[in-house]
This record gives C-alpha cells, structure tokens and sequence, in this order.
C-alpha cells in the first residue's frame, strides 16, 4: 500500500495551518462592540425601537392646534336662463381645552416610549450574554485542547519507553498496550474538543463578524473576588435596571392609562374652533350680471357631553380593567422570576469561587500524586498502569480547573446580565481592566489556529482512496514528532505495522515547529 511520507504530511499540515495563523488579537470587550454592530438581530430591535417611540409622538398631536385649508372653485355650466361661477378659500383651527380621554392616551404613548427603551436594553443584553458565552467556550476549548495534546504526548512517551523496555525483556505485552489504550483514550477526546472548539468558534464569528481564531486569552492568575458585595446588593440593582422588570412595570402603567383613557369617555369634551373664509360669487343673466362676495371670521367654544353609546364605553372600561389587573399579575410574576434568576446567578457564581480552590488544590494533590507514582515506578513499586492513572487523573484535575474558571466568569456575565448592568460602560471596562492583562494594539493569540480535521481533503490519497490520516491498525502505537512537543495535530497520525521494529530505526516525522 502506497503511504506518503511523512514529511510531506507534517510540512502540508503546517502550511494550511500557518495560512490561518491569526494577526491580532481582540478581547471581550471589543467582541461585545462588534457584535452590535455586526447583528440583524439587534439591528432590528433598534429599528423596532424607532418605530415604537413615535406612539409618543402620535399621541400628543391630538392634543396640539389642528389647522387646516381649504379652496373652492366651483362653474355651473351654462344654462337658458344663468351662468354661475364660484371660487373661495378658507381656514380653519381647533384646540381640545379638555378631553381627559386624550390625555390618558398621551401618557400611555409616552410609557410605550420607555417599554420599548426597556425592550431594547433587554436585547443588547441578551447578545452581550450570547457573545460572553461563545467567548468563554472558545477559551475553555482551546485551554482543553492544550491539555490533552500534554496528555497525549505525555502516554507516547510512556510508549516509547514501554517498548524499550519490552525489547529488553523488562516489560510485557500489557505495559505497551495500557499506555497506547491512554493514548487512544486522549486522542478521542481530543477529536471531540476539536469539534466543540470549530463550533465555538463558528458561534463567536457568526455574532461578532471577527475572526474568533484572534481571541485574546484571559490574564493568567486569580480571579477577582467579584461578589464582594451581598445579595440584597444584586437584587437592588436588578429592581432599579433589569429591562425585563422595568418593560413589565411600563406594560402596566400602559394598561392602566388605557383604563383611564376608556373611563375618560364618559367626560365631557371642551373644544375651541375657529376659522376665516373668502368666497366670490358670480351669476350672469344674459348680459347682466351679479357679483357677491362673503368673508369673515368665526370662533366657536364647543362642549360635546355623551349621553348614550350603546354601551360601548362600558364594555371597553370593563376590558380594560382585565387587562390592567392581567399586566398586573403579570408584574408579579415577573418580579418573582427577575429576583429567583438573580439569587440563583449569585449561588452559582458563589459555588464556582469555591469549586476552583477546591479544583486547585485537586490539582496540586494529583501532580505530586503523580511525581510520586513516576518515582515509585523506576524504583519497582508501582506499575505502568498506575503511573498512567494518575497521569490520566492529573489532566482530568487541570481541565476541570480551566471548567471551573470560566464557569465562574460566565456566572457572573449572568449576574451582572439579571442585574441590568451587563451594557454599562463602566462596568465593561472593570471587566476589560480585572480579566485581560491590557489592550495592546498588536497581540498574538496564544493557541493553535485552525485544527486540522477539515484539512484531510488537502491531503494526498492512496492506493484504497483513503488519505492516511486515521489508521485501523492497532499493532504499534503511532509514530509522532519530537517527544517534548505538547502533542500533535489529529490529522498527523499514522501508523507502523511492525511492532517489534526498534525505535532508533523508525520514521519519525520533521518537527513541526
């Protein structure tokens, strides 16, 4: 069977890799001012926004003088005994000095103002949140990623000395194949987190419109102790500035002006009118004829009291009393939910502080678990398969680390997201000054682009028409590059049929780096 060398595939690897490097790097302030400009979504509820603030505007103009115009020209054709030509203009203007029943209307177009402000705020919010959460799953996955390429370079070194020590007689056929089955076991993992890492990836660059492989990684350290402050201080915040709570409290006050407006009916309406007309008049008799002319001035104070409608203003009182004790209701309801989704993004950003130490010191307890097991091992005490347990053990503690600090970072992107301060400035640049180590105008990502698995159509086919890529044999662990890289790309892999071939005498790929 044909197979390419390896070289060749390493060097066709670097080169779609390298292509993809990124230039510069943006942080997650920078991905929240793309994304709002970069979103249809948002853009819409801008325009929504704009289009429901003009209920304010159309319902104060009743209340404003109306004027209006008009002309008249009028010929009667000709007839046995007249001919009769008319022409005039006119104008005319009101003025409602009472009508309580638009009133209520102007208040209730000026509170469909605010809920739409409210409407707005809350959906910039919820795509800063979509844009936190595909920022933190970027930088959990590449921090994955990492891991397990250690990981997996950490089991083909445990091969190789395995081997060595089979073809010497000091190891069995088992040693070899614990330490290739945690090679399989970490290269899984890692197709899995290369997928999860493409996804995130599409997720970020479809709501910001950047190219997420420029992610600017979190600073390196603690985290700050974001929750200084108690509950109470959180539940303040969200009755003062949660979108959600504040469009429900503007949806009631809008009910009840309609109320208002409907009982205002039955008021009576006081309006002033006033208006000056010009008209010509002309009738021809044969060779006679007659011009008259009217003009004048007029103002007249209108009263207009309903008497009977056919109970059409009580059915809407009643209607619109319904619907003001439903927004009510409703009110409620939506405090309730406001206050339990604060409360609980408090316990959970709370619970993540205390799983990272817990997950510290996890790790710390696995590492020198596993120095130990290393040290055991060349002094006979313990086995290959409990060095690769523990090895296996202190990567699960690392990655449950890296868990646990972006959970709590994205535990408090929801608090501050349920308290209504997620878009605030200052709040924006706390974060941008507390997670990243500045804002450096030229900043290299620190992880590997562009994973390799969709490059496999770049790759050269063999004789059966497949690329080589993945291998079923199982016979000998697969020859990687240099044993201190932290681990090679998937689509590298490939594997030696001779298992008992000495390891001075293998092929091994050029160095990637």
């Amino acid at each position: 069977m044909f197979r390419p060398p390896l070289s060749r595939l390493c060097f066709t690897l670097c080169l779609l890799i390298g292509c993809a490097a990124p230039a510069y790097a943006f942080d997650l302030i920078q991905a929240f001012e793309a994304a709002q400009q970069h979103s249809a979504e948002y853009a819409a509820a801008q325009y929504g926004y704009q289009a429901e603030i003009e209920q304010k505007a159309q319902a104060r103009a009743p209340l404003l003088p109306q004027i209006s115009a008009n002309a008249l020209y009028q010929r009667q054709p000709a007839s046995l005994s007249s001919n009769t030509v008319s022409h005039g203009w006119g104008i005319q203007a009101s003025q409602v000095l009472f009508d309580r029943s638009l009133w209520a209307q102007y208040r209730q177009g000026r509170q469909a103002a605010q809920q739409a402000a409210a409407k707005l705020q809350r959906s910039g919010d919820d795509l800063l949140f979509q844009v936190a959460q595909a920022y933190c799953e970027v930088l959990q996955q590449q921090d994955t990623w990492a891991a397990i390429r250690q990981e997996k370079a950490a089991y083909f070194r445990q091969m190789q000395q395995a081997r060595a020590a089979f073809e010497k007689g000091a190891a069995t056929r088992v040693d070899i194949e614990e330490a290739r089955a945690g090679y399989d076991a970490a290269l899984a993992k890692e197709i899995t987190t290369v997928s999860r890492l493409e996804l995130a990836r599409s997720t970020l660059d479809n709501l910001t419109g950047l190219d997420s492989r420029q992610i600017e990684p979190l600073r390196p350290g603690e985290l700050p102790d974001w929750l200084q402050q108690k509950e109470n201080y959180w539940q303040d915040l969200a009755e003062r500035h949660n979108p959600q709570w504040i469009e429900q409290r503007w949806a009631w006050q809008q009910a009840r002006s309609s109320r208002e407006a409907a009982q205002g009916s039955r008021w009576p309406r006081l309006t002033l009118n006033g208006g000056y007309q010009d008209h010509h008049n002309t009738q021809s008799y044969g060779r006679a004829d007659q011009h008259y002319r009217s003009k004048g001035g007029s103002v007249t104070l209108q009263l207009n009291l309903p008497l009977y409608d056919g109970g059409q203003t009580n059915s809407r009182i009643r209607e619109t009393t319904a619907r003001e004790l439903q927004q009510h209701e409703l009110l409620t309801a939506t405090e309730r939910q406001v206050r339990q989704a604060v409360r609980q993004a408090y316990l959970d950003a709370y619970g993540h502080q205390y799983r990272i130490l817990a997950q510290q010191r996890l790790l710390e307890s696995n590492r020198a678990k596993l120095e130990s097991t290393r040290l055991g091992r060349q002094v006979g005490v313990r086995s290959l398969l409990e060095e690769l347990q523990a090895q296996q053990a202190a990567a699960d503690a690392e990655q449950q680390l890296a868990q646990a600090r972006y959970g709590y970072v994205l535990a408090y992107m929801r608090l501050l997201k349920e308290s209504g301060v997620l878009g605030e400035a200052a709040r924006q640049q706390q974060l941008r000054r507390e997670l990243f180590a500045g804002n450096p105008k030229a900043r290299r990502a620190s992880t590997p682009a562009n994973p390799a698995i969709p490059a496999t159509q770049h790759l050269p086919r063999q004789a059966d028409g497949t690329t080589g890529v993945f291998s079923t044999s199982t016979d000998a662990p697969p020859p990687l590059a240099n044993e201190s890289a932290a681990g090679e790309d998937i689509s590298s892999l490939q594997t030696d049929k001779q298992p008992s071939r000495p390891a001075a005498q293998r092929r091994r790929p050029t160095n990637r780096r």
